[in-house]
């Protein structure tokens, strides 16, 4: 059997009404969810995993190359189980037009 190709959100540019952003999420780290910053993204675990803790502290993994919606979601918060960084892609639509030199925001979370 082959390996199926993982998706990523990283070879290319986005299109000029995306936007994307990289979360950083540090060993052990978590984020707290917050649904707007969610709405219509499309995310996509390009390394390390994740575990999505729901609102009754059970935990869901995803592995890299996972591909999600978050919005809407019964969530507590994004945790990174470890051992290194956790970097997931967010691509959503632009709510005003592009710079023509910004395609691309990080954020480093602890």
């Amino acid at each position: 059997m082959t390996e199926i190709e993982k998706l990523s959100l990283l070879e290319r540019p986005p299109p000029a009404w995306a936007r994307l952003r990289l979360l950083l999420i540090a060993a052990g780290g978590k984020r707290g969810y917050v649904a707007s910053e969610w709405t219509g993204a499309l995310v996509v675990v390009e390394r390390g995993r994740i575990e999505l803790e729901c609102l009754e502290a059970c935990r869901w993994p995803f592995a890299e190359g996972s591909v999600l919606c978050l919005a809407q979601m019964p969530l507590r918060a994004v945790h990174n189980p470890g051992p290194g960084v956790t970097v997931l892609s967010v691509l959503s639509k632009r709510r005003t037009p592009a710079p023509k030199d910004v395609n691309q925001q990080t954020e480093r979370l602890p």
